[in-house]
């Protein structure tokens, strides 16, 4: 078991391993450390990309919405009209 603790005084991201643990398991809570307290400002670029892919996906959503929506409706559409027919065939004749 891999237990980090921070001491009074340490910098942010320092952080103070158990005797004994395992090599392996030290690096990876340490990478860990730091990716979590890294640079959190977020780029322009990234920001731009984020929104494009965003609007992309919700124009996808809401194309495929309308299609199914749209499969619904249209036999429904067709009922309706089959229904109106034998409707107004019967009061004719």
């Amino acid at each position: 078991m891999v237990t980090l603790s921070q001491h009074p005084g340490d910098p942010p991201g320092c952080a103070h391993v158990a005797k004994g643990a395992d090599p392996l398991l030290v690096r990876y809570a340490q990478l860990m450390n730091q990716t979590s307290q890294g640079d959190t400002s977020r780029s322009l670029g990234k920001t731009v990309l984020a929104v494009l892919v965003l609007l992309i996906a919700a124009w996808i959503v809401i194309k495929l919405v309308i299609g199914i929506v749209a499969a619904l409706f249209v036999p429904l559409l067709v009922i309706a009209a089959v229904i109106a027919l034998v409707w107004a065939w019967r009061v004719l004749f």
